[in-house]
Formats: structure tokens, sequence, C-alpha cells
């Protein structure tokens, strides 16, 4: 990976230093915004985070969030319809998140089991998938996403490589 972005990004995040928002703010395209869940008990929450604003929005607990995530994700593995907990879960996870917004793209930092969960694949109110109208990329955290985008193309690193081949 001599070369790439990735390579540099453990030493930058060893470092500590979070993202401020201010210049996370700046980073983001008008059509874009960062979600951010955070699950809890007695309370979990979604932070979100767009070029102007910051908000949060309060979410049901822990426990039954990933309950639903867990149901969706068994019904797909059994290759049932996993339309009924789709819909259970925009309605948790995204329609909070996205009745007032315009955003196009919407940059998921998952937290627990939703990690494990494709948020395109989710079904709004109209019986859309969110892909059909969404954009949907994933992240880590949202200064792993600055690093990204903000790390120069050709940043030099001094990560060694040995390679062999054909063997």
């Amino acid at each position: 990976l001599s070369g790439t972005k990735l390579s540099s990004i453990p030493r930058q995040l060893g470092r500590g230093q979070p993202i401020e928002l201010s210049k996370l703010q700046q980073m983001l395209q008008p059509d874009e915004m960062i979600v951010e869940y955070a699950l809890a008990s007695p309370r979990s929450h979604c932070l979100l985070i767009d070029k102007n604003q910051t908000r949060a929005i309060a979410l049901p607990v822990r426990d039954r969030v990933e309950g639903l995530v867990d149901r969706y994700l068994a019904q797909v593995r059994s290759k049932k319809s996993a339309q009924e907990p789709a819909r259970e879960l925009y309605s948790v996870l995204l329609e909070p998140v996205t009745k007032d917004i315009n955003a196009r793209h919407l940059i998921v930092v998952p937290d627990g089991k939703l990690h494990l969960l494709p948020f395109d694949a989710l079904i709004d109110r109209r019986g859309d998938y969110v892909l059909a109208r969404t954009v949907v990329t994933y992240s880590p955290s949202a200064t792993v996403l600055h690093l990204l985008r903000t790390q120069p193309e050709n940043a030099a690193t001094d990560v060694p490589l040995l390679a062999i081949g054909d063997v």
C-alpha cells in the first residue's frame, strides 16, 4: 500500500486528534450528510452533520434496534422476504433522520450491529429502496472520512514492503 491514502491513516489516528466540527462541515458537499449512530441504553441517538448544521435525534434503545437488525439479517440469510423488517428498520433509523432533509448522499457511521446492515436496502414508506433516491456510503468515523478526503493523493510513506511472487 505504499503511496496510498490508507497507509498513513493508522499513524494519523494514533495521534488521537478527532476532526473539528467546523473542518468536517467545510469538507462536506451541499448535498451530503453524515449520519452517525450511537446505540446505547436507555436511549440511542443519531447525530446529523451537514454543511450548515448539526443536530441529534433520539432513537429507540440499543436492544430494540439490534433485535430488528438480527431479524432482518435472519430473513436475508434464510432467503425469505425481508421487506417487513426492512420497512421497520427504515422507520426507526432513517425516517426520523430524513424527514426534513434533502441530502442525496448519506454517509453512515454505524455503531454496534448496524455495521452489518445495508442501509441502502431498507424500504421507505412509499415502498422504494433507499438506494433508489439516495447514495449511501459508509465510514468507520467522521475523522477517518476527513482523513481519506483531505490526505494528498501521493503522500510519501515509509512502510517497508516484502513481496514474494511465483512461489
